[in-house]
């Protein structure tokens, strides 16, 4: 996944208009690049002459804009303004959108930073992006490497841009092979604001100083320690140096004067830096723990650094340029902690003694049984790999590096010798590889392969230290630490993907991994402490950023896996720290299992939004935070769930993964806001009904499927999303998810506009405006979109949600409203019970004539039929009644033998339509005929009397079942939602159910209201965080109070009303419940 997909689309299409596209290999011939670059070459502004002894160069001019040729595109040569001499170049935004030259210097990699001039004359300010292409002919993407800077309005400015930290796109040849340098305003940076901004001094520049951080080192006394740093002068002539300490020190910990030995520091030449740090109190004493603790956990440790200023001094009696050089060195005081939690011996992580004799009394626990069974097969497997390739040493292995935990896993129930053996071999072979990043990621100098790879090895490190030679370790850390945890650092220093994109998968499996490593080495290296401190700041990080409500955005499979690797870390947390630092505190771990158990589809599936899985594979995940935060329920599914061998589970496994169904009392229906996602069911067995809606957001493994849902019933999906395919080119970029059916709109169960796709952007979402937990009768629980989800309340009432995705869909569209209503059975036994029915409404409105279509994808054999159409499955069926439009129809469409779909339409293209789809789920009603599943139509006895009432602003129908009649009716409004209403009669008349749904309605009938010929209605509203309403009717003057049933209860005055339509919004305090707005008139009141 890139991090900007567009980009490299982008750079494709804009050689025509003058942008970045593929070099012509005519216009600008390599031998008078080359021949270019050498002649800046030799403008050495902080060098010797021409011709001197060869030698880093510290800086080299890329472009003053001085020369008498010009060619840069999409700027001009301005005489009035310079930084420096006589000219800049002016670039006019927003005409163009680039800037760009083929004439810089090819190697950039004897350099540090790209510098350069800036300044902005406008009113905002703008942000760039800088692109360094390295185009791979080879390739048919555009390869390159960029990074954003914004520039600030004023004077001139000076931007320094250290080259690690670009990203990069594409497959780039490298810094040894710039062709072009482009200064852009597109690729996803937002509006381009009316501005000239002028370029100056472009030029390359090499750090006159290399920092290497030696961590900590204890003095002579015990509660003194030093943090160190190696500093070596890289420049042509002396540095002198200066160290300033900048920020505050937390409580608790007192930093002396900094030891600087030689103000002077040669060329070539390396000093030692080290600042004094003492403890307050008696080491080991629990007040000195506790303020080191609290050093590790607070935001002001991170504050303090040592400012090193370098300025250059006389050389030979000739003068060097004065400028200095200024480094920031953050001392990251709070690692301390986690230096004096430093390991005496090792094992001290994994496969301790406590642990082994943990996982051997799990070979006895029942349901962690087949977990060892898978375990033994992999690492059987990895044995045989190794007797055949031991006699070859440059044979590395053929299979993933968590074969190396299964292998561990036995070495510490077993007391057979060769799994030791082949764990210790492994671990050198896997050491040994020469590509730690996937080959598919590249550029990118940190990934998920590396990050597992890292944290196998930590673990095979720790558990077999003891096993090992000093110099097999060394083996073993070198590639460690180059390939896999100073990479990530790199990344972690200048904020690049995949840290802070804290909602995204990558960003904790590959923290939480490179976290395990980091944590086997804390008792080998010295700089260790600072590394796993800084590690832990980002984990703790992105438990902040997690979704309060529990969920996860880009679907199930990836919250298994994203949450698999923060669990393992938060336990080598818990285990550093002695339990004093315990991550499964955070309010995240609360709610997130009940994310995975309300979207839970018996017997042993999930829900499959976005790209994820139709099951589960990692049942421990749900067995530990079961156990850890006291929920049997969880575990209770854990059980459930089928097993599928992940090497890593044994060592979350629980103690005791005993479960219990959720309660009678347990909400069946939730809401995740934060993410978009609503579930409603009729229980817990495992022929519940379960339909969940997706609306929300998009993310890059989110599909161009908002205001989708599934049906899933009798242990069958009736109506489904489609499975997954493999991840092609291009699928993360521009087009790539709606070049794919399975990704598509078309391929999903929702609205699809003139045949095409939603938005494939990552900026357009959907909103879920209203969520309502039913319990008996009209007692109706809500939340609005920005609001905690779920009410305990239970009964046999109505869920409902109102999703708005207008925003996903073309201009054109004015209105895309989903409103699903279910409207639960009677109570019976298990197997017999009322299984009820949903009522799906969609409001649709166009600017033009419109071809809309409402899709489903069916998980039985269709059956089309004059009144309703058929789903029919093994177990069940689902019954779907299509009330409006009038005049509908529908057909079967197919796009592969798995992809088979229910098209219902308007008879022709308009501007609105009024969708009303009844969906009745039906048990048992196929038959098996010559093996396969029989498509007879559902038996009409079968389902409840339809009875409908088309009117000019919506729809009345009645649904007739077994001793009871609900009457729903659908009334639309020109600009808010539909309102809709149930009530729910027995036979003989009395009310059993009534509820309010949509927009409200209420009225003052003419008798209360002074000189009123007919009623004064006002329709109210949920929208996000307000309520928004309308008022019509005819009266003289009336002020009316809208009374709001919100915590606390507050009365807003709307203000005057002389008669005509008024429109209103009022703000909802957050947090607080959207439920039936109660109306009162006064002032015209009778």
């Amino acid at each position: 996944m890139e991090r900007d997909p567009a980009l490299s689309e982008k750079l494709r299409g804009r050689a025509a208009a003058g942008g970045v596209g593929r070099r012509s290999t005519t216009s600008c011939p390599r031998a008078l690049r080359l021949l270019a670059g050498a002649a800046l070459a030799a403008v050495l502004l902080h060098g010797g002459e021409a011709g001197a002894e060869p030698g880093p160069v510290p800086r080299l001019l890329v472009e003053d804009f001085e020369g008498p040729e010009w060619h840069w595109e999409g700027a001009a040569r301005d005489d009035a303004q310079a930084a420096e001499g006589n000219a800049s170049a002016r670039w006019e935004l927003p005409a163009q959108p680039t800037a760009s030259s083929f004439r810089v210097p090819e190697d950039w990699s004897p350099f540090d930073n790209l510098r350069f001039r800036a300044r902005v004359r406008g009113a905002a300010s703008v942000e760039i992006h800088v692109v360094a292409e390295c185009d791979d002919p080879d390739t048919d993407s555009r390869d390159y490497f960029y990074r954003a800077v914004t520039l600030v309005p004023g004077d001139w400015q000076s931007v320094r841009m250290p080259l690690e930290s670009f990203e990069g796109s594409g497959q780039p040849l490298g810094w040894e092979h710039v062709d072009r340098l482009l200064f852009s305003t597109e690729w996803g940076l937002g509006p381009t604001p009316t501005a000239t901004v002028y370029l100056d001094q472009v030029l390359l520049t090499r750090d006159s100083l290399k920092v290497d951080d030696e961590g900590w080192e204890q003095g002579n006394q015990g509660a003194v320690w030093h943090r160190a740093w190696k500093v070596q002068n890289r420049a042509s002539g002396s540095m002198h140096l200066t160290a300033t300490p900048e920020g505050d020190v937390p409580a608790g910990l007192r930093v002396g004067q900094v030891e600087c030995p030689g103000a002077d520091l040669p060329p070539g030449q390396g000093l030692r830096i080290r600042l004094p740090v003492r403890v307050a109190g008696e080491p080991g004493a629990a007040a000195t723990r506790r303020a080191l603790l609290a050093a590790a956990l607070s935001g002001d440790a991170e504050g303090f650094s040592l400012i090193v200023t370098a300025q250059p001094t006389q050389v030979d009696g000739a003068e060097t340029p004065a400028e200095r050089e200024d480094y920031r060195l953050p001392a990251y005081l709070g690692s301390l902690y986690y230096q004096t939690h430093r390991p005496e011996k090792h094992p001290w992580v994994w496969f301790t003694e406590a642990e082994k004799r943990r996982l051997k009394a799990l070979t006895d626990e029942p349901i962690a049984r087949a977990a060892w069974v898978e375990n033994r097969t992999c690492a059987d497997n990895a044995v045989r790999w190794w007797e055949q390739a031991r006699e070859a040493p440059r044979a590395t292995p053929t299979f993933g590096p968590l074969r190396l935990v299964d292998v561990l896993n036995l070495a510490a129930v077993s007391d057979e010798q060769p799994y030791t053996d082949v764990a210790r071999g492994l671990l050198l072979r896997f050491a040994s590889r020469e590509d730690w990043v996937s080959h598919r990621h590249k550029p990118r100098i940190v990934d998920l392969t590396s990050a597992t790879q890292a944290m196998a090895l930590g673990m095979g490190y720790d558990a077999l230290w003891d096993r090992i030679t000093e110099g097999e370790r060394v083996w073993v850390r070198k590639p460690l630490l180059e390939k896999a945890i100073l990479p990530y650092l790199t990344v972690l220093d200048h904020r690049r993907f995949p840290t802070a994109d804290y909602r995204n998968n990558w960003c904790s499996v590959v923290t939480a991994n490179i976290g395990v490593a980091v944590a086997s080495l804390l008792g080998d290296d010295p700089r260790a402490a600072v590394w796993f401190h800084r590690v832990v700041r980002e984990y703790f990080a992105i438990l902040d950023h997690l979704p309060s409500d529990g969920g996860w955005s880009e679907g199930l499979s990836y919250w298994e896996y994203a949450v698999d690797s923060l669990l393992v870390f938060a336990e080598v947390v818990r285990r550093v720290t002695g339990g004093e630092v315990d991550a499964l505190q955070n309010p995240f771990w609360a709610k997130t299992g009940d994310f995975v158990l309300h979207n839970y589809l018996p017997p042993e599936g999930w829900v499959n939004f976005c790209d994820a899985q139709r099951a589960p594979s990692n049942r421990a995940v749900l067995l530990k935070l079961g156990q850890e935060l006291h929920r049997p329920d969880w575990n209770w599914l854990a059980t459930r769930m089928p097993f599928r061998g992940q090497p890593k589970e044994l060592l979350l496994w629980p103690e005791n993964a005993n479960g219990e169904r959720p309660s009678a009392g347990a909400p069946r229906a939730a809401a995740f806001p934060e993410v978009g996602w609503v579930s409603m069911r009729s229980g817990w067995d495992d022929d519940a009904v379960v339909l969940a809606l997706r609306s929300g957001y998009k993310d890059p493994h989110s599909h161009l499927d908002l205001n989708t849902f599934v049906l899933h019933a009798f242990g069958e999906t009736l109506l489904r999303d489609l499975p997954i395919g493999h991840y092609p080119a291009g699928y993360f970029g521009k087009g790539g998810k709606s070049a794919q059916y399975w990704s598509s709109t078309p391929g999903h169960n929702t609205i699809v506009v003139d045949g095409r796709s939603q938005r494939d952007d990552l900026v357009s979402r959907a909103y879920l405006r209203e969520f309502l937990y039913g319990g008996p009768g009209d007692d109706l629980r809500g939340v609005s979109s920005a609001a905690p989800a779920a009410a305990p309340e239970p009964g046999v009432g109505c869920d409902y949600a109102l999703s708005d995705a207008r925003e996903v869909y073309p201009d054109k569209i004015s209105k895309a409203l989903r409103h699903v209503l279910y409207v639960r059975g009677a109570a019976g036994a298990a197997g017999r019970a009322d299984p009820g029915y949903f009522v799906i409404v969609d409001e649709l409105a166009a600017d033009a004539a419109t071809d809309f279509d409402w899709r489903a994808h069916s998980g039985g054999q269709v059956r089309l039929g004059e009144e309703y159409l058929s789903v029919v499955a093994d177990s069940g069926a689902l019954a779907i009644f299509p009330l409006l439009p009038t005049g509908w129809r529908a057909d079967e469409g197919q796009y592969a033998d798995d992809a088979r779909f229910i098209r219902i339409a308007p008879p022709r293209s308009t501007t609105s339509v009024l969708f009303v789809t009844l969906l009745v789920p039906v048990r048992h009603v196929a038959t098996r005929e010559g093996g396969g599943t029989g498509a007879r139509p559902i038996p009409r006895t079968s389902l409840p009397e339809v009875v409908t009432l088309p009117r000019e602003d919506g729809l009345d129908f009645y649904v007739r079942r077994a001793g009871h009649t609900d009457s729903v009716t659908v009334r639309t409004h020109a600009e808010g939602p539909a309102a809709v209403t149930l009530v729910t009669q027995s036979a003989g008349g009395q009310v059993m159910r009534a509820g309010l749904f949509g927009a409200r309605e209420a009225r003052l009938g003419p008798r209360q209201l002074v000189g009123s010929p007919e009623p004064v209605v006002a329709t109210l509203w949920v929208d996000g965080d307000a309520v928004r309403g309308r008022v019509s009717g005819q009266a003289g003057p009336l002020t009316l109070d809208l009374a709001l049933g919100i915590a606390p209860t507050s009365t807003v005055p709307s203000g005057d009303w002389n008669g005509k339509e008024k429109t209103f919004r009022l703000a909802v305090p957050a947090g607080s419940k959207a439920v039936p707005v109660r109306l009162e008139g006064c002032g015209g009141l009778g």
